[in-house]
């Protein structure tokens, strides 16, 4: 699946791709995929400094924003 975005926040890397797609690492070795299951195109993830947001969409015209603290 190929991956749009990544970002440090707070504690470790994120990461976003096609099919729903989220892993998180504490240091860009090891990943590890999010339990989410979905079939959007997650395109861009930031960091507020204690939320995770994510945008992504599944048609051109239909967007979904995640967000998370961890």
């Amino acid at each position: 699946m190929p991956l749009h975005d990544v970002l440090w926040g707070g504690s470790r890397f994120i990461t976003v791709g096609d099919g729903g797609t989220i892993l998180t690492s504490p240091d860009g070795a090891a990943w590890t995929r999010n339990p989410y299951s979905s079939v959007e195109n997650l395109q861009s993830v930031a960091w507020n400094g204690s939320r995770f947001v994510v945008w992504g969409s599944v048609f051109p015209s239909l967007s979904v924003v995640l967000t998370s603290p961890d």
